[in-house]
């Protein structure tokens, strides 16, 4: 075992300790592997790169603290897979980097704090930074790795995603609590990008952008590697954006689980969408299982091939989804790209509010990605195919907008309802 301290480190969060820290994982992967341990005390540090083997534990009281000098992080060209990015702001730097390691363990109780607040300044909740001035990248970012294990740690003010997972197989995040400033611009929690045998679960995430991504972004990496077999369960999510979000890429994401999941206070519960905006080609969404979610949301659920592009989204399941909404949920396609064999069993919503929802019916039921789609309908459903609806039970509460129905469906073939009650909404809240 070895401890930084003994390196040279000192954790009054004023010496700069990168290079203790790093000469501590380096010397324990030098002697075969073991464990390097940070002891209580707040640690600033710049980037450090985790090794093959080498268990990295925070002890309680123990804290990673970003450092808020650009000059302290790895460069964009660090290495090939790594990219910054301009529009976001992000310079590509990192604070945890596994880079192509293996069997590689990163523990708590202690925690990482991006020093969001010393990077940014101020933010104001509902004032976002955005354009976003220059900032670091990833908080923790794993690329490439094999048998990695991160769990029970706080992360707290990162500058943008919090953790990053890119390419990796045989990944297990367990009990993690991310809290970031809901006015951080791409302040994701948990990021799974084309990697495969995931689990995510017992996780408390409050951030201000998506909590949990599956992406299947490839196109930096040696390997293409399909976004699959993914399990996330039991955790609690709050977000001004997706409590989860499938979709980002031009690669493939499938065969994935999610449940047991209570999302509050977010735009969307859950977004399945092939194409975001017009940044990629589209992914290929395939068997994605979604069960047990509770919701007090905006929209409970926005699904869809995207706008162009050659993804696609089939075999989307969701079944015990429950909650409140102010927004009807959505599933849509386009001409000569619907949506396949979509799911709802035991979807059981009230629905209030409706400010914002389209009103007028001329208006095109595909129109470029927009974060509130939203049609004056609990359900909207537009160039699907095969979807399936099974009790489903709609409820109206107090609406301060009007509403035209519980289900509308458009340019939709084989469409099955079973068991379901979806009353019009009550007179006065009709349009």
């Amino acid at each position: 075992m070895y401890n930084i301290q003994d390196f040279g480190a000192v954790g009054n969060g004023e010496s700069l300790c990168t290079a203790a820290i790093q000469k501590a994982l380096d010397t324990c992967a030098a002697a075969g592997g073991g464990s390097v341990v940070v002891p209580p005390g707040r640690y600033l540090t710049g980037t450090i790169y985790l090794r093959s083997h080498v268990h990295l534990h925070l002890e309680l009281g123990a804290e990673l603290l970003a450092s808020a000098d650009m000059a302290d992080y790895n460069a964009p060209d660090a290495f090939a897979q790594n990219s910054a990015s301009k529009e976001e702001g992000s310079n590509g730097g990192h604070l945890l980097i596994g880079l192509e390691v293996e069997d590689v363990a990163l523990s708590g109780p202690g925690a990482i704090n991006g020093n969001g607040p010393a990077i940014f300044g101020p933010l104001t909740p509902g004032q976002r930074k955005w354009p976003c001035m220059a900032r670091p990248g990833q908080l923790v970012f794993f690329c490439e790795c094999a048998g990695i294990r991160v769990q029970d740690l706080t992360l707290s003010d990162a500058t943008y995603w919090t953790l990053f997972v890119h390419g990796c197989e045989n990944v297990q995040i367990r009990g993690l609590r991310i809290f970031n400033n809901v006015a951080t611009p791409c302040g994701d929690g948990i990021d799974i990008d084309s990697s495969r045998n995931v689990t995510v679960s017992d996780c408390v995430i409050d951030t201000g952008d998506d909590c949990i991504t599956l992406r299947g972004n490839w196109d930096r990496l040696k390997r293409k590697t399909p976004c699959e077999n993914v399990a996330i369960s039991n955790c609690v999510l709050k977000s001004i954006a997706n409590g989860v979000r499938v979709g980002v890429g031009g690669g493939v994401i499938r065969n994935c689980v999610i449940s047991n999941l209570s999302i509050s206070d977010s735009h969307n519960g859950v977004c399945v969408e092939s194409r975001y905006k017009q940044f990629h080609e589209g992914v290929e969404i395939d068997n994605i299982h979604l069960s047990n979610i509770t919701m007090d949301v905006g929209m409970p659920i926005y699904l869809s091939a995207g706008v162009g592009g050659k993804g696609f989204v089939h075999d989307v399941h969701f079944s015990n989804i429950s909650g409140v909404a102010r927004k009807g949920s959505c599933f849509r396609g386009e001409a000569g790209r619907k949506v396949r064999d979509i799911t709802l069993d035991n979807f059981c919503f009230e629905y209030r509010g409706g400010a914002g929802l389209i009103q007028d019916p001329s208006e095109p039921s595909d129109p470029v990605w927009d974060p509130s789609p939203s049609r004056p309908h609990a359900l909207f459903f537009s160039h699907a195919e095969g979807a399936v609806l099974r009790n489903c039970r709609i409820r109206w509460g107090e609406t301060n907008a009007p509403w035209r129905g519980a289900l509308h469906a458009e340019h939709c073939a084989d469409i099955k309802i079973a068991e379901c009650e979806l009353p019009p909404p009550p007179e006065a809240a009709r349009l």
